[in-house]
């Protein structure tokens, strides 16, 4: 008889544990229930077992199970709750860091192979490092990773009747937490321990056994490091391929974040279309001391032939900008009263609001039927300072002119709106760049922070 039986399952699984009376200490197992599914977009999977117990000996159908194994199991279960993810638990140590440095690595070739030396030796300090480990660890279980809802029951009887029982429908790493029932008890828990018994019973084909197992442990901390490290990963690029420009431009501001890349926003760069050839640029976070916390110059530069073109040309016209977007008395007041609002100052290639910015911003404001602000923001163009407010890919773009009044141009949401919510303005939908969320506004405020203009439509 085969003791894996898979079936299709067509919808979420429930599980769930009844309480059970308390367990003597003494007792011996005569059975462990374990059912474990998985389901999904695609088709889903179960997997039953029964494990028999009889003195002293364990059978799954007609092969013999170790009782160590056993053993094992009711020894995690019983242990107190590791009530978060512990990088000890998980068996990481400082001899397991520096044996999984490299095979972690190479398990994620493709982040390595074009990596110059000081960068992987920047991963390999990070990786190594038991500190920042303790820190990233708990990163491996804040996102989710599938969609295919996986879900372990695990029911142990002892041979007085009583039961303990652990679930768990988590689909982060080793499928922790779990949920222990033993008793009118019931504890959450993160004990690594706990997975991999039950993982050690299990077949190898069985539904989410690898997922308990999870022998790729390295090569999972081995990517949430390179989220960790993303940023100095990025500078040491640039430091690497255009020394001279981050020279220059430290010379002046503190460099947060650097990379060179061809992507493309409202804003900047050009759209990947067939037989048109992408634009690489500079992108890169600036700020002095002097900024308030919460803002920060949107630099991008155009990258050519090996080099940064315009550093020299956005020292010398940067001050302007900066200048104009902080002396608006009331959204200067605003910033520094709300620091978690982050307000970043576009500056593309010779100009905040650069010649994308208005390719952009005229199409979208003849789709909303707004075209008198074409030609007045053409007249002022180099004059202009554009802002990008709010949490990144739901921020505002806000045009601020010289007089200081401002001109909300679109939103993707309410994070970057300032001190009005998305009920303050009517939205439309934008000719470019549409997002899931917001659109396009055209919505005029005074220099004193009165909104004039909800951004109804005034082209017949």
């Amino acid at each position: 008889m085969n003791p894996r039986t898979f079936l299709l399952v067509v919808s979420l699984q429930v599980v769930f544990c009844s309480p059970a009376t308390s367990m003597s200490p003494s007792n011996t197992v005569t059975q462990v229930e374990m059912t474990l599914c998985c389901a999904g977009l695609g088709d889903g999977q179960r997997t039953e077992l029964v494990i028999h117990g009889r003195d002293g000996m364990y059978r799954l159908s007609d092969e013999r199970v170790d009782p160590a194994s056993i053993e094992n199991l009711v020894a995690a279960l019983r242990q107190p709750a590791v009530l978060n993810p512990d990088v000890g638990n998980l068996g990481i140590d400082q001899a397991w860091l520096d044996a999984n440095a490299i095979p972690a690595a190479l398990k994620n070739s493709g982040d390595f192979l074009e990596a110059a030396p000081n960068q992987l030796a920047l991963y390999r300090r990070a990786f190594t490092d038991l500190s920042i480990i303790e820190k990233v660890v708990p990163s491996l279980f804040d996102s989710i990773k599938s969609d295919d809802y996986p879900s372990a029951r695990i029911v142990v009887t002892f041979q007085d009747s009583s039961s303990i029982c652990a679930t768990t429908r988590s689909n982060y790493l080793l499928m922790l937490p779990w949920e222990v029932v033993s008793g009118d008890r019931t504890d959450i828990t993160y004990n690594a321990n706990l997975s991999r018994a039950v993982a050690a019973l299990l077949p190898k084909q069985a539904t989410n056994q690898s997922r308990l197992a999870c022998d790729d442990v390295a090569a999972e901390l081995a990517e949430a490091v390179m989220r960790h490290i993303e940023d100095d990963w990025n500078i040491l690029d640039v430091e690497n391929r255009a020394s001279p420009a981050i020279g220059r431009l430290r010379n002046k501001y503190t460099v947060v974040t650097a990379e060179i890349n061809p992507y493309h926003q409202v804003e900047y760069g050009k759209e990947w279309k067939r037989h048109r050839r992408h634009e690489s640029n500079l992108h890169a976070t600036v700020r002095t001391p002097d900024f308030p916390a919460n803002f920060s110059d949107a630099l991008v530069l155009l990258f050519r032939d090996g080099r940064v073109e315009g550093v020299d040309d956005f020292m010398r016209l940067g001050v302007k900008y900066e200048s104009l977007a902080l002396s608006v008395p009331w959204l200067n007041t605003y910033m520094r009263g709300q620091p978690r609002v982050p307000v970043r100052l576009s500056y593309v290639h010779d100009a905040s609001f650069g010649e994308k910015a208005l390719e952009v911003f005229s199409a979208d404001m003849r789709t909303i039927g707004k075209r008198d602000w074409v030609s007045e923001v053409k007249l002022k163009q180099s004059e202009i300072a554009l802002l990008i407010t709010g949490i990144k890919y739901a921020e505002s773009y806000w045009l601020v002119f010289p007089d200081k009044h401002m001109l909300l141009w679109r939103h993707g949401g309410p994070s970057g709106l300032l001190k009005w919510t998305s009920a303050d303005f009517v939205t439309h939908e934008c000719g470019d760049y549409q997002g899931v969320t917001g659109g396009c506004v055209g919505a005029l405020v005074s220099p004193d922070g009165a909104l004039v203009d909800e951004g109804r439509l005034r082209d017949p």
